[in-house]
């Protein structure tokens, strides 16, 4: 079958070569594709009383039918294909909401046919509604579900076809909660601690004077992270209050429900962020030098990047169209006057929410003018990269690029599936300048870019398992579903410092982060290049989905088939590993260039799996 020859060859692609010796593998290959395209077109009957533990029940939790799963040593992991029934996918605009907010539900699903609408089911306290939400002609959908009850609920989507659905939950929450930004300010700490720690590190290894202007700059960080902190509070203060007076009664305007809400996604989207970064950046460096404690420190800056001038320009938006917004506190003056008998202190005790958030506003306004060009932790990181990096470590800084093609072929040499992708990197070494003599030097580094271009065809029908299966009983239509996104240019060049690149690898699906061993011979002029396993390597959405429509007794049946896409570390080292030998050269300023290249060509025309791999790396010192 096809994927025998695919697991072997997929092998060879594996193979690494770390300090001069062969790594050896383990592979296991399992071939059941063929029969996820077979049960769409023969539905075959299960025996209700008794149903196999890997029984389908929906996408969230059906086990995959594999193709080849192969691990090295090093982690790498050959991507695997893999089939089921229907096709659905869902998307809320926030997992968490107060009383009244509004919750955008979207996704995606096949529209073909008799095939043109989801069924959307909401359940939780008090509530239990479904409707049909009808598809595009793209095959998306939308909805829109206010949330009127505190509580947890459970928001599901099926496919037209009922083969598969998804859920999510939300969770709705009073307006008077008292710990709103209580994680936002847990984040904002932990980043913070963390930022201290690397710098304490770096201050160790330079000297008193550079460690004294270091200090200065952390000390800036940690003034805007009081203004930040105190922002959060205010918030909360504000919203405590806001919570109190609710529950005598004075309900809020829709205009303030709904900049409440953009204002609690805005705190869910920053915490979020900042606690996925903050787990990235927590692991041990590469080495002890000062030179990797730098690297260290500047990683440690990415946390702070979720307080962008666009996020803190969101937050005066919001926060002043609180403070304007018509009930409060006019409205309240206006139920006074009808009121006439009030309690004395009652028209300031309904005012204070106003109050509470307008200073609020004034916090967010002193952290955008405290952020100034530099952004949050802007400052340590030039200083870092520019500076310390440069006085206390020799670098070599370039770009590489890198091309994968796989071809997969049937029986009779036609092609059925073939992808490729090229990447453009930012290329960066260092070493600790102490090191600088003759013989040989250690280097530490990174390999940091994204995909530019991926190109895409299949013809399913041509697998010799269909062929063979199916012997020209049916014909399957295939749609395109999702492609995965291309950058087309390598966001890390254009980023010289550094900055935000655990940040890009968060946000961006296509992004790889691969740490690099490099020894240079300088009697030689040459650098040897050893690749380590990524930091950060394409996401799981780095894949082509397909759906599959047959007509079986006269209804669409449709399979959901996931190509995915080999990473980036598997593909870059299988050909580095074989052409990891970089020139070096001298001008006549004692510039140093280093130049590599390579291409491996695994399979050929007649195999039924074929590879085409190849890279180019430039850099010079700094």
């Amino acid at each position: 079958m096809a994927f025998t020859s695919y697991t072997q060859i997929l092998k060879r692609v594996s193979t690494d070569i770390k300090n001069e010796a062969e790594w050896k593998l383990r592979a296991k290959a399992r071939q059941k594709t063929a029969e996820a395209i077979d049960s769409v077109l023969s539905p075959k009957k299960t025996d209700k009383k008794k149903k196999p533990d890997n029984e389908i029940k929906d996408q969230a939790t059906q086990t995959t039918r594999q193709s080849a799963s192969v691990k090295s040593t090093e982690g790498d992991k050959v991507e695997e294909m893999s089939m089921s029934d229907g096709y659905i996918e869902l998307y809320l605009s926030a997992t968490e909401v107060f009383k009244g907010g509004t919750i955008i539900i979207h996704g995606s699903s096949l529209q073909y046919g008799n095939l043109k609408s989801v069924q959307l089911t909401i359940t939780g306290p008090g509530t239990n509604e479904t409707s049909n939400l009808a598809l595009y002609e793209n095959g998306t959908f939308t909805s829109a579900w206010k949330a009127e009850t505190p509580g947890e609920f459970i928001i599901t989507v099926k496919s037209s076809d009922g083969k598969a659905k998804r859920t999510a939950k939300v969770a709705v929450s009073e307006m008077e909660l008292t710990d709103w930004t209580e994680q936002n300010e847990e984040e904002t700490k932990k980043a913070y601690e963390h930022l201290k720690q690397q710098a304490e590190e770096v201050e160790e290894n330079i000297s008193s004077k550079d460690k004294t202007e270091l200090q200065k700059k952390i000390k800036d960080v940690s003034e805007k992270v009081e203004t930040a902190q105190k922002l959060f509070k205010d918030i909360n203060a504000a919203m405590k209050a806001l919570g109190d007076l609710w529950k005598k009664g004075t309900p809020p305007s829709s205009t303030l429900e709904s900049n409440l809400s953009k204002l609690n996604d805005l705190m869910v989207d920053q915490r979020m962020k900042m606690a996925e970064i903050n787990e990235k950046v927590h692991h041990e460096p590469y080495d002890n030098t000062i030179c990797e404690y730098l690297v260290m420190l500047n990683e440690a800056c990415a946390a702070f990047s979720t307080f962008s001038n666009i996020w803190c320009t969101s937050a005066v938006t919001i926060l002043k169209n609180i403070t304007i917004d018509k009930g409060l506190p006019k409205g309240v003056e206006v139920a006074n006057n009808k009121a006439k008998v009030v309690p004395g202190d009652y028209d300031a005790q309904l005012k204070q929410p106003a109050k509470l958030f307008a200073l609020a506003k004034f916090d967010a306004e002193s952290l955008v003018s405290r952020m100034g060009v530099a952004g949050f932790a802007g400052d340590v990181l030039q200083f870092a990269s520019d500076y310390l990096m440069k006085s206390y470590c020799g670098t070599f800084k370039g770009t590489m690029k890198h091309e994968y093609e796989i071809i997969y072929r049937n029986a009779s040499g036609k092609t059925w599936w073939q992808y490729s992708y090229r990447t453009e990197a930012s290329v960066n070494l260092r070493y600790p300048k102490k090191n600088d003599g003759q013989g040989t030097i250690k280097l530490k580094g990174n390999i940091e870019g994204n995909v530019v271009k991926y190109t895409f065809s299949q013809d399913i029908e041509q697998m010799d398992d269909y062929k063979n299966q199916m012997q020209g009983r049916a014909k399957l239509t295939g749609i395109k579903l999702y492609e995965p996104p291309a950058i087309p240019f390598a966001v890390s060049q254009y980023d010289e410092v550094g900055f935000g690149a655990v940040a890009r690898g968060v946000t961006t699906p296509s992004c790889f982060n691969i740490p690099v061993d490099a020894e240079y011979d300088k009697d030689a002029n040459t650098i040897k290049l050893f690749l380590n396993e990524a930091l950060i390597d394409f996401s799981p959405m780095v894949k082509f989905i397909y759906g599959y429509v047959a007509i079986a007794a006269g209804i669409p049946l449709v399979t959901r088939v996931d190509y995915p896409v080999n990473k980036a570390r598997l593909t870059m080292n299988a050909v580095i590993s074989q052409n990891n030998i970089l020139t070096v050269t001298k001008d006549a300023k004692n510039n140093l260039t280093i130049k590599g290249s390579g291409d491996r060509h695994i399979g050929s025309e007649t195999t039924d799996i074929e590879h085409k791999i190849n890279y180019t790396l430039s850099a010079q010192n700094n």
